[in-house]
C-alpha cells in the first residue's frame, strides 16, 4: 500500500484532477495545463488508476489514451473473451501490446499469469516499460516484433493520435509521423533459443502484419500447448490466416463484435501428430 505522504503528493492530486477534468468532459483544459506544467516531452503523462488499482501513464493525446482517461473503455470484448481463455500459470503473448493496457489489466487480475509483451516502437515502448514498472514489473517486456523472417525493417510511425496504428505494413489513408527501423523476430525462434516459452494463448494486433506474425509461428501453431489465439481483422489476408490456422488444427474463427473494427477467436481443434 502507498504511503500516505506519496498518495497526497502535489503530483499525485494535480494528475487526479486532470483525470477528473479528461472525464468530464475538458480535454482542452488538460491539453493545456499538461503543456504548461510539463512540458511537451514524455514529461507529459498522466497517472491514472482504474477502480482494480491497475495504475497507467497516459498521453491525452493519443486515443487509447483519452479512452481511458475520458472512463471508457478499450478493446473490452477482448479483455472478456481473454479472461474466458486464460487460466492460472498459462502462457499469455501480447503481439502489439502498445502501452499495456489489456496485458497488465490480465496478468494484475491473474498473478499466475506468465506474459510476454512484444511492442516495436521506441516511444510507446518507452510507455509500456514505465506502466510495467509502475505496477510491479508484471509482464516480459520484448522490444522487437514478431514477423515471418528476421531482420530489420522500416516501421511506420504514429507518436501521437493513435500510436496503435504504427506498423510495417503502411496504409496510404493515413499519416505517420516518421519511419524508424525496428528489429523483428520470427514467434518460433523466440522459442527455440529459450527468450519465451511456447505459448498457450496469443492476442495479435500489429496493423495489417497478423499472417505475418503467424507465418512465423508455424510450429507454435501445431503444438497441443497453443491452444486459443485471438487477432485484429479482418485484413486483405484473411483467407490466408483461416487456411493457416485450419491447417494447424484450429477451428473456424469466429468474430468478436465491435464498432469500428473486428477481432476473431481461434481455438484449437484437434492435435495434430
Amino acid at each position: 500500500m502507498e504511503c500516505l505522504k506519496n498518495i497526497f503528493s502535489p503530483a499525485r492530486i494535480f494528475d487526479r484532477a486532470l483525470s477528473a477534468l479528461f472525464k468530464f468532459g475538458f480535454p482542452s483544459i488538460v491539453n493545456a495545463l499538461v503543456f504548461h506544467f510539463k512540458g511537451s516531452t514524455t514529461g507529459q503523462l498522466i497517472r491514472w488508476v482504474n477502480a482494480d488499482g491497475l495504475i497507467l501513464w497516459l498521453n491525452p493525446k493519443n486515443y487509447i489514451d483519452r479512452l481511458l482517461l475520458s472512463g471508457r473503455q478499450h478493446d473490452s470484448e477482448v479483455i472478456k473473451t481473454l479472461r474466458s481463455e486464460i487460466r492460472p500459470n498459462d502462457i499469455f503473448w501480447d503481439v502489439g501490446a502498445n502501452i499495456g493496457y489489456i496485458c497488465l489489466t490480465l496478468s494484475c487480475e491473474v498473478p499466475e499469469l506468465k506474459t510476454f509483451a512484444f511492442e516495436p516502437s521506441p516511444l510507446t515502448f518507452t510507455q509500456l516499460f514505465e506502466n510495467n514498472t509502475i505496477n510491479g514489473n508484471l509482464v516480459n517486456l520484448m522490444p522487437f516484433a514478431l514477423s515471418s523472417k528476421e531482420g530489420v525493417f522500416p516501421l511506420s510511425v504514429k507518436v501521437n493520435r493513435n500510436s496503435g496504428q504504427s506498423t510495417f505494413f503502411p496504409q496510404s489513408q493515413f499519416h505517420y509521423d516518421t519511419c524508424i527501423f525496428a528489429a523483428c523476430q520470427t514467434g518460433d525462434s523466440i522459442i527455440e533459443n529459450g527468450i519465451a516459452p511456447c505459448p498457450n494463448v496469443i492476442k495479435i494486433d500489429v496493423e495489417g502484419g497478423e499472417y505475418d506474425v503467424l507465418l512465423g509461428l508455424k510450429d507454435a501453431l501445431r503444438s497441443p500447448l497453443l491452444r486459443t489465439i485471438i487477432f485484429e481483422g479482418p485484413t486483405s489476408q484473411q483467407d490466408l490466416i483461416v487456411r493457416l490456422l485450419e491447417a494447424s488444427g484450429f477451428e473456424q474463427p469466429i468474430a468478436l463484435t465491435r464498432e469500428s473494427q473486428t477481432n476473431f477467436l481461434a481455438r484449437k481443434s484437434v492435435s495434430l501428430n
